[in-house]
């Protein structure tokens, strides 16, 4: 017969519920990121042609704030940046000072993986 499991403190299982709150928060975020670059890509005239920069985030990813490359109409790059604010997203200079100025987490990983192709 083996021992019973000792009970884990409210302590304990409140630090197992933040752990796991946390994760399922990241998860959002990078699920965010990942759909809101793809549907920049896919807007693109030339989608093969884009070269994520810059990602950024809040952790709730209420704000997404991208930085790309991307060739224009007269077959150049030109660089721009769109802020995904509440999901709506924004070219706007005045929405992105106001939202992107600011610290926000660097996603290294998200560009890295918005950047393969």
């Amino acid at each position: 017969m083996t021992p019973a499991a000792p009970q884990k403190t409210a302590a304990e299982l409140a630090r197992e519920a933040g752990v796991k709150a946390d994760a399922d928060a990241k998860e959002q975020q990078w699920q965010k990121v990942l759909s809101a670059g793809g549907a920049i890509r896919q807007a693109m005239r030339n989608p093969s042609s884009i070269v994520y920069e810059e990602v950024r985030a809040n952790p709730d990813a209420s704000v997404i704030c991208f930085q790309y490359r991307a060739q224009n109409g007269f077959g150049g790059m030109g660089r721009e940046t769109m802020a995904i604010v509440n999901g709506k997203p924004s070219q706007s200079t005045a929405v992105w000072n106001k939202n992107c100025t600011k610290p926000l987490q660097i996603l290294d990983l998200a560009l890295w993986q918005l950047n393969r192709k």
